[in-house]
C-alpha cells in the first residue's frame, strides 16, 4: 500500500504538464469527487495585447473594453440564480440554479482575470457569462439587457464566445 506523499508523487509524475495534485487526503469509501464538492473557483484570463509567452492561454481580446461597466456585471452575478440563459443547449440537469459566492474582474497591466466561485457550475456557464461579459465592455449590450438575461427573461447569444483556452479550474472545496 502506498503512503499519501507516494501517491501524489506518482500522480504529479503521470499527468500532463499543466495538471498539478497539490496534496492527497484519506476519505470516505463513498466520497465521490464531483458530487461531495462544496465549492469551485475558476479563473478565465484574458489580454488586451499579443504575449510571445503567454500565447496560448488567456483569450486574446483584441477591442476596447470599458472594464467599470465589466466589474458592475460580475456584481450582478453574485447570489443565488437561474442561470439556463448561460448554460448549453441540451444539458442534463435537474436544475439551472446556482450559488455564486464571488465574481470579480482584476486588471494588471493588459491583463484581464474574471474569477468566479459558486457551489456548482453548468456546461458552458463561465466561458458564456465572460463572453456576454466583453459584450457589455465593447458597448453591444447593456447592463439592463444582462439583467434581464439573467433572470431569463430574455435570451441572447454572445456575439464572441469566450474560447476555451482562457479557462481554468482553479480549486475546489470539500
Amino acid at each position: 500500500l502506498l503512503e499519501l506523499y507516494q501517491i501524489k508523487s506518482a500522480l504529479n509524475g503521470s499527468l500532463a504538464d499543466d495538471i498539478v495534485i497539490h496534496d492527497a487526503v484519506d476519505v470516505e469509501e463513498d466520497f465521490h469527487a464531483r458530487y461531495n464538492a462544496k465549492q469551485r473557483v475558476y479563473k478565465y484570463s484574458t489580454r488586451q495585447s499579443e504575449s510571445a509567452l503567454e500565447r496560448k492561454y488567456p483569450w486574446l481580446v483584441r477591442y476596447e473594453l470599458d472594464i467599470e461597466r465589466m466589474k458592475q456585471v460580475a456584481q450582478v452575478i453574485l447570489g443565488e440564480h437561474d442561470f439556463e440563459g448561460f448554460a448549453k443547449v441540451g444539458s442534463d440537469v435537474k436544475h439551472f440554479v446556482c450559488h455564486v459566492s464571488t465574481s470579480e474582474w482584476h486588471v494588471s497591466e493588459k491583463r484581464l482575470t474574471y474569477t468566479i466561485s459558486a457551489d456548482r457550475f453548468l456546461r458552458g456557464m463561465v466561458r458564456s457569462l465572460v463572453g456576454t461579459m466583453v459584450d457589455v465592455g465593447r458597448g453591444f449590450l447593456s447592463l439592463d439587457i444582462f439583467k434581464e438575461r439573467l433572470d431569463n427573461r430574455l435570451k441572447y447569444e454572445p456575439r464572441s464566445a469566450a474560447p476555451a483556452h482562457g479557462l481554468v479550474l482553479e480549486r475546489v472545496y470539500y
